[in-house]
C-alpha cells in the first residue's frame, strides 16, 4: 500500500501508533467477531494471480476483476436454487486500493473489502424490473456509487 509506506518513511511516529492500533485490532476483531485466534489478519492464504483492481473510482465506474469475482462467488452460492444473474453494489465494496500481481492476499485485505454486512439474497424479479434496476446502475455514471458489478448477464 503505497499510503502506509510514505507514511511510515515521513512520520515514523505516526507509523507507530498506526501499527499499535493493527495489533489492537487484530487482537480483538479475530476472536471477537471472526472466532478465530488472535493475527488472523495477517495469514496470507493466496497470491495474486493478476493484478486485483479494486480502487474506489474504478469499482464505482467500471466493472472490475475483483467486483465481478464477488458477484461470480454471489451467483455460485444460488445457482442451485435457480439464480441466473447477480449483482451487487460497487458502493459495498471497500478495499479502495489495487493489489498489484505477486502481492499477498491477506486475509486483513478480504475483510476491508467487505466493511459493512453483505448479506446475500435470492429474489425474483421480472424483466421490467431487471431493466429498471440496470438502468439505474448506469445512470449518472461518474462513479456515483449505484454502479453494479454483475454476473451471469447477457
Amino acid at each position: 500500500m503505497p499510503c502506509a509506506r510514505s507514511v511510515h518513511a515521513a512520520y515514523p511516529a505516526l507509523a507507530g501508533v498506526i501499527a499499535e492500533w493493527i495489533r489492537d485490532h487484530d487482537t480483538l476483531y479475530c476472536p471477537g467477531r471472526l472466532k478465530l485466534p488472535p493475527g488472523c489478519l495477517a495469514e496470507r492464504p493466496t497470491v495474486a494471480n493478476a493484478d486485483f483492481i479494486a480502487e474506489e473510482l474504478e469499482m464505482r465506474r467500471y466493472e472490475t476483476n475483483v467486483g465481478d469475482l464477488v458477484a461470480d462467488r454471489a451467483l455460485e452460492a444460488y445457482r442451485d436454487q435457480g439464480a441466473q444473474i447477480a449483482f451487487v453494489n460497487s458502493g459495498a465494496l471497500r478495499l479502495n486500493s489495487n493489489i498489484p500481481k505477486g502481492s499477498d492476499i491477506t486475509c486483513r485485505r478480504a475483510e476491508e473489502l467487505f466493511p459493512y454486512p453483505l448479506p446475500l439474497r435470492l429474489i425474483e424479479i421480472d424483466g421490467a424490473t431487471l431493466q429498471e434496476v440496470v438502468s439505474r446502475a448506469v445512470r449518472g455514471w461518474t462513479g456515483q456509487g449505484y454502479f453494479l458489478q454483475i454476473a451471469g448477464f447477457a
